[in-house]
């Protein structure tokens, strides 16, 4: 659909749905200059705003870092900046500044979700399991529902020597699932491994390892 509107039209001939539509679509370095174009008519979008900085991280962080910077200055209000700015710093690794910017995005708006998520995940990378799992918990009480953050709260119960809670944890998730008709083989995969793991370490031997 994308090459079909160029081939027939202008870049710069861009209607709100030609913008949804390159933000939707993954980063490409090919479409840099086709970011670029889209952005002289609206330097705001922070769909294209976010794959031009995605692209550009992988050649130019100091060139991605100036777009952020851009974006923060242009609009200091919106949280989506904040949240493109802490995408950018993990993808360089630097924990600290994705932290503050989540952070920020928190003190804005203490409920959300995707804000307490990213900066749990940060935390977990730190091995700061107790702080991880606080904050996925948050997110669990607003989201009660959400399998994805179960599952992460289930591999921190690992992460801190709590196999036999990540199992509980897991087979429960794993029951739901089955019951609403998503099977995971994932996640059956992990359980599997979970109890392998569990069982070496107390003295026993699978039957395919003995030979």
């Amino acid at each position: 659909m994308l090459e079909r509107w160029l081939a027939a039209r202008s870049a710069t001939d861009a209607p709100p749905e030609l913008f949804s539509l390159v933000g939707a679509l993954p980063p490409n370095p090919q479409r840099e200059q086709l970011y670029e174009t889209l952005l002289t008519v609206n330097p705001d979008d922070i769909g294209v705003n976010r794959r031009l900085v995605q692209v550009l991280a992988l050649r130019d962080p100091e060139r991605a870092q100036a777009r952020v910077d851009q974006v923060l200055s242009r609009n200091p209000d919106d949280i989506n900046g904040y949240f493109l700015q802490g995408e950018l710093a993990q993808v360089l690794g630097n924990l600290e500044v994705a932290s503050q910017a989540y952070r920020e995005v928190l003190n804005r708006q203490p409920e959300n979700t995707d804000a307490l998520s990213a900066l749990g995940g940060i935390r977990f990378q730190q091995q700061r399991y107790t702080e991880a799992t606080m904050l996925y918990a948050r997110v669990l009480s607003l989201k009660p529902n959400d399998w994805e953050t179960r599952r992460i709260l289930a591999e921190l119960s690992v992460a801190q020597d709590r196999p036999m809670a990540a199992l509980q944890q897991l087979r429960r998730l794993q029951q739901e699932r089955l019951v609403a008709g998503n099977p995971d083989t994932d996640l059956d995969d992990r359980i599997e491994q979970i109890q392998l793991d569990l069982m070496r370490r107390r003295g026993f031997q699978p039957a395919w390892e003995r030979y």
